[in-house]
């Protein structure tokens, strides 16, 4: 039966390059490592390393179990960090970069710091939100949802066991960086739309835009969308658009009633509404904690 020891040991000399530098970095002998890398290869009944008089090096098999024990060996330590924290309350959260949800939980967490709050905050796209919660590393998720985003969503709802509750039907705006739209007398003009470079969160969203067109008494078009930039950082993406020529494409607001922090242009298409929802497990509950986050939120978008 393999065992931790062993898979510890054996990235320990993979990452070495030895087995005298990898017992030094274990604290033991090298003849002890060589003992425990030699009975791990006969369990798998297969050679890992390449041994030659400068070191060694991994074999295609030892290749593929480097991947395979490297998971398990961060599993590992993400089960002790759980059994350091007993039985603390955590609020764990996942949502597509927004400086809205942002802002947010900044605020739920100054109005609660007192309570001894202890949070994890992740963002990323879609897929990894709903995995996530799928995998109970965080309980609760945030969506941005396109209309041609919702037979992909659908079908993942379904397969990881999870529920999406919509809570605000957005709008698509085109923001222009640099204050453009702010400085007197400028126009946007075919010419301009079509020379824009954008920001955006995701590569891969950038395509659906093709051909939208901006609420403007000139009737202009969006063209070709040439990303420049691709982030999830929130303080990256405020910072270009505040500071340099880039564009982006993204919801209207979720607060009713406040003036944005920079002018937009609507976009109008066909599919050019956004959803914005929480995602859960199904049929479980939130914890208190959770539920007090996610009644916050909806009080904000109330405003």
């Amino acid at each position: 039966m393999i065992n931790i020891k062993q898979l510890k040991y054996f990235i320990t000399c993979a990452d070495a390059g030895s087995f005298s530098e990898a017992a030094s970095v274990l604290y033991t002998t090298q003849s002890s490592v060589s003992k425990v890398i030699r009975a791990l290869e006969e369990e798998m009944q297969a050679s890992l390393f390449v041994r030659n008089p400068h070191g060694i090096s991994l074999t295609q098999n030892g290749k593929q179990a480097y991947a395979y024990a490297s998971r398990v060996l961060e599993n590992v330590e993400a089960m002790a960090e759980l059994s350091a924290v007993g039985d603390t309350q955590w609020l764990n959260i996942a949502f597509n970069p927004s400086s809205w949800i942002a802002d947010c939980f900044v605020r739920f967490y100054q109005i609660h710091e007192k309570e001894n709050l202890h949070c994890q905050v992740h963002t990323g796209k879609m897929r990894e939100v709903l995995e996530r919660i799928h995998e109970y590393k965080d309980e609760l998720g945030f969506l941005y949802v396109t209309t041609r985003q919702q037979t992909d969503l659908q079908y993942l709802l379904v397969r990881k066991q999870l529920e999406f509750i919509p809570l605000k039907e957005l709008d698509t705006y085109l923001y222009p960086g640099g204050g453009y739209l702010q400085k007197e007398g400028i126009q946007l003009t075919r010419e301009t739309i079509e020379n824009l470079h954008y920001i955006q969160n995701f590569l891969e969203d950038a395509g659906n835009y093709e051909g939208w067109k901006l609420d403007t008494e000139n009737n202009l078009t969006l063209g070709k969308i040439d990303v420049s930039v691709v982030t999830n950082s929130d303080y990256i993406m405020e910072k270009m658009l505040d500071h340099g020529s880039l564009a982006n494409i993204s919801g209207d607001s979720l607060t009713p009633g406040k003036t944005p922090s920079r002018p937009g242009i609507c976009l109008t298409n066909e599919s050019s509404k956004i959803m914005f929802g929480y995602v859960k497990r199904e049929k479980t509950p939130l914890s208190d904690l959770a539920m007090k986050f996610l009644d916050y939120v909806k009080q904000e978008l109330i405003g």
